[in-house]
């Protein structure tokens, strides 16, 4: 019998593929990269000259349909699987099966009795707070805690006072969501400033 042997970063990379262990790790590196390819990609298309690509608007014009695609595709490209460790849309435990209630995105841990985490995507636009608020309730219909989560994402300028999404979501939100963690990436507001994009994947309690 033939021995295969692999160098290190081919054997890690298939062993991240048998097995996924902290989609929460994973979900945020996933986001933070997915919704930079997302950002160029809007300015891209929507620039009318090369010389207005640093002034277009990006990730707070795109659609959130399309940044949950974007991190769908991006995790089964690293080894999540369809339907076993994520899921498009899928519907809630607790929902009928005619027009279920859904998640944007789902993901799971492999191994036996793990239990999937249902994901609402969010961005924190205008009317932000009653956004956010209204997926905080649909969330609440899942009984286990350890299964509501909540992914938002926020533009605003890198200078003046715009208040850091953690912040908002602390003071509007602070009994209702646990904070897990952030990212964060440069972009350009959708009045042509330079911009950053924060990232907060949070659960409700």
């Amino acid at each position: 019998m033939r021995h295969v042997t692999f160098s290190v970063p081919i054997y890690i990379a298939l062993t991240h593929m048998v097995g996924n262990t902290n989609w929460p790790v994973d979900l945020l590196v996933l986001a933070r990269w997915s919704m930079q390819s997302e950002d160029l990609r809007h300015r891209f298309i929507h620039a009318d000259t090369p010389q207005q690509l640093s002034t277009t608007a990006g990730i707070s014009e795109s659609l959130e349909t399309s940044v949950v695609f974007a991190i769908y595709e991006a995790a089964v490209a690293k080894g999540y699987r369809r339907q076993k460790t994520i899921w498009y849309e899928k519907p809630y435990p607790t929902s009928t099966p005619t027009n279920p209630k859904r998640a944007d995105i789902a993901f799971k841990d492999l191994g036996k009795g793990t239990k999937w985490a249902y994901i609402e995507v969010k961005y924190y636009g205008p009317s932000g707070k009653s956004a956010v608020q209204a997926d905080i309730t649909k969330l609440k219909g899942i009984t286990a805690k350890s299964q509501r989560w909540i992914l938002c994402y926020r533009v605003r300028p890198v200078t003046g006072k715009s208040p850091k999404l953690k912040l908002l979501l602390g003071k509007h939100f602070r009994s209702q969501l646990s904070y897990k963690g952030e990212r964060s990436l440069s972009t350009v507001t959708s009045s042509g400033k330079r911009g950053v994009c924060e990232i907060v994947l949070a659960r409700v309690k």
